[in-house]
């Protein structure tokens, strides 16, 4: 293909638009999750190169397996996420080489349940990191209680940056629409945050607040952390399927063929070995080839190589505020409606919102997955399976 001026743009803003969408949101996932920085560099740079610019508008089954994640990091620790992450890849890959059509068991009221807890279960357990409360808590209910014991005492200065990006997140892609098919404001909101907090913070003081501190690339803490240490069993299985079941259907909304299905399980598979991150996003499909990527992914690994100064003075408060607004900008609003067709479908929605807020996302997503295959042959199905 010959390259002339409108090429070359096109490639530089498509590879910047990649950049400022997955940098952000993979480092505040990589924080807030406690995976660390490096595992979120191995995660951000895979996706920089698989991810598909068209599809990282509405990516609610991103923020969903972020959580199934950082749920099954905090409670079993790097080796069990790492092997899930392993487990959920080979999954996928059988899903592509069996040629079964993973739509036909897919009941959108299970999904559109799902979309909706994961919004509110990402606020509720990153409001902690937002308000510097020092809450614990791996699920919904568990954050609650700890928010009712230590009551809500907020570090002043993490709610400044953490609202400021949440300004920037909701009103710069309606006042500047060009600019934001550009240069996304997640990436913006960091920077401003960032600059912010190094003015009004200085090294040399006693930070306030929570910042993300330093972090390594050392090859013997970053590499196959499923050999490191004990494997839970349980947590391992059961968050193995609820990833694969989250990209297959990522994949599935996206009418991908099996092809698609075996490179995205590939690269959970291939990324399991790095401190457990994850390929949330849904791979790029294979018959749109592209390689603006390339510089997103080169331009990822240079910045946290050569700014770890910089990198480590970014808020806590402004990730955790990256995820939350996130979560709902990617709500699907006008799907919600949908449940209200049908007794079946308004059941499914209450029943999977309440399942998975109040007993986590795991088990949510399996429970969800149940209901899903269960209501696919229901005669009034045919309504609510994805077209």
């Amino acid at each position: 293909m010959s390259f002339n001026k409108n090429n070359i743009s096109e490639f530089v803003s498509e590879s910047t638009y990649i950049f400022s969408i997955v940098f952000p949101l993979a480092l505040s996932m990589a924080v807030c999750s406690g995976i660390g920085v490096a595992g979120g560099m191995i995660g951000a740079v895979a996706a920089c190169l698989l991810v598909s610019v068209k599809r990282t508008r509405l990516i609610m089954p991103v923020f969903t397996s972020y959580l199934v994640v950082s749920q099954t990091f905090r409670e079993f620790g790097a080796p069990t996420t790492a092997a899930a992450v392993a487990l959920g890849g080979l999954i996928l890959l059988a899903l592509g080489l069996s040629g079964f059509d993973f739509r036909k068991v897919v009941f959108k009221p299970v999904a559109i349940a799902i979309m909706v807890a994961t919004a509110v279960t990402v606020t509720v357990l990153e409001t902690t990191l937002y308000f510097g409360i020092g809450a614990t808590g791996n699920i919904f209910s568990e954050m609650i209680d700890s928010y009712r014991s230590l009551g809500f005492h907020p570090n002043w200065r993490g709610i400044l940056y953490g609202t400021i990006v949440m300004v920037i997140m909701i009103t710069y892609p309606r006042k500047f629409k060009k600019a934001d098919s550009i240069v996304r404001a997640p990436l913006i909101g960091l920077i401003v945050s960032l600059v912010l907090n190094y003015f009004l913070n200085p090294a040399d003081m006693t930070t306030t607040i929570s910042e993300i501190g330093t972090y390594s690339f050392k090859a013997s803490e970053m590499l196959f952390p499923s050999f490191r240490g004990g494997l839970d069993f349980i947590g391992f299985i059961t968050s193995g399927i609820a990833l694969a079941i989250l990209t297959a259907y990522s994949v599935s909304i996206e009418k991908g063929v099996n092809l698609d299905y075996s490179t995205s399980g590939a690269a959970n598979f291939v990324c399991s070995f790095f401190t457990g991150a994850f390929i949330p996003f849904n791979a790029r499909n294979h018959r749109k080839i592209s390689f603006a990527g390339i510089p997103a992914a080169i331009l990822t690994v240079l910045i946290l190589l050569l700014c770890r100064d910089y990198v480590a003075r970014i808020p806590v408060a402004s990730c955790a505020v990256i995820l939350i607004v996130g979560a709902w900008q990617s709500m699907k609003w006008g799907e919600i409606k949908k449940s209200f067709i049908d007794v079946p479908s308004l059941a499914c929605v209450i029943a999977v919102t309440a399942f998975m807020i109040f007993f986590g996302t795991v088990k949510g997503i399996m429970f969800g997955a149940l209901c899903s295959f269960i209501c696919s042959f229901l005669p009034s199905a045919k309504h609510f399976i994805e077209d």
